[in-house]
């Protein structure tokens, strides 16, 4: 049942979008985005904001839940928050601009950003890890502890065999910012050139999204080799079917797709520079949530279908939950 949904929290509340809908058409499917109250019993809220930590004003890059328990989250600034279960704290600075972190699992993580490397948090202190070269990571993620994959300026993709990063490719043409692995034979990369590369646990090569367009990518995200989305900067949502790639939806406001999480094929979330949550039910992308002033939300992490995080610009991070 659609119901309006109205959440305060800590600072401010996140406000519901207006009604409407628009249709969009791509042959042999017809598809909606809804413009209003979405399906979902749940509620995003803002849980906390970092201007009431210290040091304040924070911009959230990236979130990563190990658990409903344990997660981390990261800053423009270098700075690293860490999730006790209850609260955010504030774990110190890196030094540099931070892009991505990834838990591990409950007492470890990594992250990386604008520097010569990794850093590792082994449940204690932090440990850097160097890089082959110098670039700038913008994603990354592991399978295992000793499978993790990386993404980056300028479009190499790293490899970290449990002892070390190395040089898995190189592609010349173009940066590289989004990533999904489903294993550690099977993956995708997006980037800035419009189009995506697949491994199959040789060899990376280029997927045609659009062929119509060079719209940049920033997100990827896939449950099976048949089932993957991806979005761009002017607002669409693409999908694979494990042949032929095709356009799925289109948001109401064009902003760039900054994040794709999906827990199922028939469950995931889209967020974006606009502020706006969007939530998929298995047929149809709904626009679910809209901040605050429109605040943007830069990352997303699903624990479950009933429990998730974002963060965003101003601090601010929100937590989606059932009651």
């Amino acid at each position: 049942m659609k119901r309006q949904l109205w959440s305060l929290a800590l600072m401010a509340a996140l406000l519901l979008s207006m009604s409407g809908c628009i249709g969009i058409g791509i042959p042999g499917v017809n598809l909606i985005i809804t413009v209003g109250p979405a399906d979902p019993t749940g509620t995003w809220s803002l849980h906390t904001t970092t201007s009431v930590l210290s040091p304040p004003g924070h911009v959230f890059t990236e979130v990563h839940m190990a658990s409903t328990s344990a997660g981390w989250a990261v800053s423009k600034g270098g700075s690293v928050f860490r999730f006790d279960g209850a609260t955010w704290n504030y774990e110190g600075e890196m030094g540099v601009r931070l892009d991505s972190v990834w838990a591990t699992s409950s007492t470890t993580c990594w992250t990386a950003g604008y520097s010569d490397g990794f850093w590792y948090y082994d449940g204690v202190g932090w440990t850097s890890h160097p890089a082959p070269t110098r670039a700038r990571i913008f994603a990354l993620q592991f399978t295992a502890p000793d499978d993790g994959w990386a993404v980056s300026q300028p479009g190499t993709i790293y490899h970290y065999d449990g002892a070390n990063w190395s040089e898995n490719h190189t592609h010349a043409a173009g940066d590289l910012i989004g990533l999904h692995m489903l294993s550690s034979t099977r993956g995708w990369a997006v980037g800035n050139l419009g189009y995506a590369v697949s491994y199959d646990g040789t060899q990376w090569t280029e997927q045609d999204i659009d062929p119509a367009s060079s719209t940049p990518f920033e997100t990827i995200w896939g449950v099976s080799e048949s089932e993957v989305w991806a979005g761009d900067h002017l607002g669409r949502i693409y999908f694979f079917d494990g042949t032929n790639w095709s356009l799925q939806a289109t948001t109401v406001s064009g902003d760039k797709i900054r994040a794709i999480r999906m827990t199922s094929s028939m469950d995931g979330w889209a967020v974006d520079g606009g502020g706006h949550f969007y939530h998929f039910d298995g047929a149809s992308w709904a626009l679910h949530t809209t901040t605050a002033a429109g605040v943007n939300v830069n990352s997303v992490s699903m624990v479950s279908p009933s429990d998730g995080w974002a963060v965003g610009e101003q601090g601010n991070i929100y937590r989606y939950s059932v009651p």
